[in-house]
């Protein structure tokens, strides 16, 4: 659900686990999914900022999955994650 969430509503997301995330619930989402098959935008990445706060995230499948979009300004973006 917290995926979904994630991938539909980061703004929502980021209001629902302002508190921070178990790890967890971080390796469950499936990252190729969600970062593939939404259309994503730069509250996507702060909402990745928040979830790095409280958990680990698999940066390097994140940077992939978001190298294949080619869209230089959530590269930038995430770059300030790693």
């Amino acid at each position: 659900m917290a995926a979904l969430i994630f991938g539909h509503n980061p703004k929502r997301f980021n209001q629902l686990y302002a508190d921070g995330v178990e790890q967890a619930l971080v390796d469950s989402f499936d990252w190729s999914f969600l970062l593939t098959e939404h259309e994503l935008t730069l509250e996507h990445i702060e909402a990745l900022k928040l979830l790095s706060l409280s958990a680990t995230l698999p940066i390097d499948e994140i940077g992939e999955c978001l190298l294949e979009r080619e869209d230089e300004a959530l590269l930038a973006a995430f770059d300030s994650l790693r």
